[in-house]
């Protein structure tokens, strides 16, 4: 019984009552945005907005704002259709994968939160915006493990990256100078 206070309060549970064999820790997730790419007219941000429960898989929120002056086209390179940053896979060690989405098409499954091999990807178009200046546009990602993770919320850093172009919103539609900038973000299980 004493065994059981002092892990409790520890912050770490059992699995099992009677004897405590098992013990039962949850991951720690962490987000890491870079830093701007130099010259881009947008500021990127990433954070952990939520760490996941048996209701719901964590959450990443990705932001984009524009703090120029003036209007900017925005464009990403991504597969799916989704500013200001894509769903996507991303490889960790050991071949494990884990998937940032836009919608809860993951299942639950034997406790862990799993994407399907459907669950990423939008349409093939990229998607267009036109941010005004001060203007900021969010999105929340649902964090689920690739359908052939070995393990539920495998440990390691993944890499998100992604794609723009952008530019000044032109006068005249084909005199657009977009440039193209790459921004990411890692995530990290623990």
């Amino acid at each position: 019984m004493r065994r059981r206070a002092l892990l409790a309060s520890l912050g770490v549970g059992c699995t099992t009552l009677s004897g405590c064999a098992t013990l039962a820790s949850a991951p720690s997730f962490g987000v890491d945005p870079d830093a701007r790419p130099e010259g881009m007219p947008v500021v990127l941000d990433a954070a952990l907005a939520f760490e996941g429960s048996d209701e719901r898989p964590p959450v990443v929120d990705v932001s984009m704002t524009n703090d120029s002056e003036s209007k900017q086209d925005v464009t990403n390179s991504g597969p799916s259709d989704g500013l200001p940053f894509s769903d996507g896979y991303a490889d960790g060690p050991d071949g494990n994968r884990i998937a940032l989405v836009d919608s809860l098409s993951g299942i639950r499954y034997d406790g862990c939160w799993k994407g399907s091999r459907t669950t990423v990807g939008g349409n093939d178009a990229a998607a267009h915006e036109t941010l005004s200046p001060g203007e900021t546009m969010e999105k929340a990602l649902y964090l689920f493990n690739g359908p052939e993770s070995s393990e539920c919320w495998p440990v390691g850093e993944y890499y998100f990256i992604e794609g723009y172009s952008i530019g000044e919103t032109p006068d005249e539609p084909e005199r657009s100078e977009e440039r193209v900038y790459s921004w990411e973000f890692t995530v990290t299980i623990s």
